[in-house]
C-alpha cells in the first residue's frame, strides 16, 4: 500500500516533489500550514503548527 499523496500545500498544486520543496521555501511555517492529501483513497486536510521548539527544524 502506498502513503499519503500531498495534492496541495496552502491551496498550492503539488505536481510532483520538486514543485513540494518550492512551495514549502515560500510557506511562513509559523503560521501553519494546510496540506491537502489522499490517504487510501480518501481526502484529508491538515493543518500543521508547530511549537516554538520544532520552528528551528525548518529552518
Amino acid at each position: 500500500m502506498a502513503g499519503d499523496v500531498i495534492k496541495e500545500v496552502n491551496n498550492k498544486e503539488v505536481k510532483d516533489i520538486k514543485a513540494f520543496k518550492e512551495i514549502i521555501k515560500t510557506v511562513d511555517i509559523s503560521k501553519g500550514v494546510l496540506l491537502d492529501i489522499v490517504r487510501q483513497k480518501r481526502p484529508f486536510y491538515f493543518t500543521i503548527r508547530p511549537t516554538e521548539q520544532d520552528l528551528g527544524a525548518w529552518q
